[in-house]
């Protein structure tokens, strides 16, 4: 059994007629006639009767158009999704940590969209995790074409590049002492209790360091992986915390200071492995991605 033998054995259930079937394929009448001896051999079961001049579907036949048909219809899917890609269009498939899939991975597939190279791709993003070493193990398993990420993976296996940038800010609950302020420096913090990131998040480690700048960790009252939930946190009054500049804190009860003693700068990055294939949609899309970068239209 083969392909040809398939399609033509749909057309010929389609006309039930060897010759149109034959004029429509291309092929001879013999040649068709052959085809379904073979076809009707190597099943064991008679796929045509002969109805007049023509011939119709045993009761055998039509169960087997049946899975024929939807065979050659996925089959013919696949190769035109496949063609597509080829041509610069199909699906990339992006992964990102929470905290870049509600804003910046948008604007980028948004901004890739409205131009001429990016009409013809389709995006699937996957934001389930708010870890970047989750997302990188995806990239590492073959599951995304590119991931956003707050770490740029391992130099050796992987590209990364830097494409948007923001900031931190220390936010207490609306009736803490320092509310009334609109800036704080940390060391100023460090005997207030806080709530941290939990060590699986890689922001851990960024303000870890900025305390460590500042003279030490202030006391931990909590930990938690998602940054939406260390707001949460100190917005229900169970410390203050050093977070990236959510919008969510806009609707929290919780008041924003600059922090004003330490670098407050965060980075994100776009990263790929270096020995995938890339299509020409991924191509086009990391050239997109870069000409934003320059312009600086990206945010977080």
């Amino acid at each position: 059994m083969n392909l040809h033998h398939l399609r033509y054995f749909c057309v010929l259930a389609q006309t039930e007629h060897y010759g149109r079937a034959a004029r429509q394929l291309g092929i001879t009448q013999p040649s068709l006639s052959h085809a379904m001896a073979a076809l009707e051999q190597e099943l064991g079961l008679p796929l045509l009767e002969k109805q007049g001049r023509g011939v119709r579907l045993s009761r055998y036949g039509q169960q087997f158009y049946q899975t024929a048909s939807e065979t050659l219809a996925r089959l013919d899917a696949g190769v035109r999704r496949l063609q597509a890609t080829r041509e610069g269009g199909g699906t990339l498939r992006l992964g990102a940590v929470r905290g870049l899939a509600v804003t910046a991975a948008p604007q980028l597939m948004h901004s890739f969209r409205q131009q001429p190279e990016g009409r013809e791709v389709e995006f699937c993003l996957n934001s389930a995790s708010v870890l970047s070493s989750e997302v990188m193990q995806g990239l590492d398993a073959g599951k995304y074409d590119f991931v956003f990420s707050f770490r740029p993976g391992n130099p050796d296996t992987t590209e990364a590049l830097p494409f948007a940038f923001g900031k931190f800010v220390f936010i207490v609950p609306e009736n803490h002492p320092l509310a009334k302020q609109t800036s704080v420096r940390l060391q100023d913090t460090l005997d207030i209790p806080q709530v941290f990131f939990s060590q699986q998040n890689s922001l851990r480690d960024t303000v870890e360091k900025m305390f460590a700048r500042a003279g030490g960790l202030p006391p931990i009252s909590l930990e938690t992986e998602s940054d939406q939930v260390v707001a949460g946190l100190v917005a229900q009054g169970f410390g203050a915390a050093v977070v990236p500049q959510l919008q969510v804190l806009e609707s929290l009860p919780v008041k924003v200071l600059q922090i004003t003693d330490q670098p407050t700068e965060r980075m994100a990055w776009m990263v790929w492995r270096r020995d995938a294939w890339r299509s020409p949609a991924a191509k086009a899309f990391e050239q997109h991605v870069r000409t934003q970068v320059q312009k600086g239209s990206v945010t977080i």
